[in-house]
């Protein structure tokens, strides 16, 4: 359709409102060279904007299991765990946290 256009609008790095307003000053005209009317449009719906969805559901640990077979005399042993989803934030030498 010549009538709908999609928009392209750089939401930024932050979380806030946004609305798409057409000011005074805009140059669209219809085949006939007739200018856009009732300038400015500021009626526009305002949307909210956030960068990801809240993630209601914590990670949890699925398992934690000895690398090595046990019993082991070894003085240090490896772990494998297994986390729910992506983490990040996770220390690898002792103590765990």
């Amino acid at each position: 359709m010549d009538n709908e256009y999609y928009v392209l609008v750089d939401t930024g790095t932050g979380t806030g409102t946004i609305r798409l307003d057409v000011p005074v000053t805009a140059s669209i005209k219809d085949m006939e060279d007739n200018n856009l009317a009732e300038l400015p449009y500021t009626n526009g719906e305002s949307y909210y904007v956030f960068r990801g969805y809240p993630d209601p559901t914590p990670p949890s640990v699925n398992s934690i299991d000895l690398v090595w077979l046990s019993p082991t005399s070894a003085s240090s042993v490896d772990f494998t765990i297994t986390f729910s989803e992506d983490v990040t934030g996770v220390s690898t030498s002792a103590p765990f946290n």
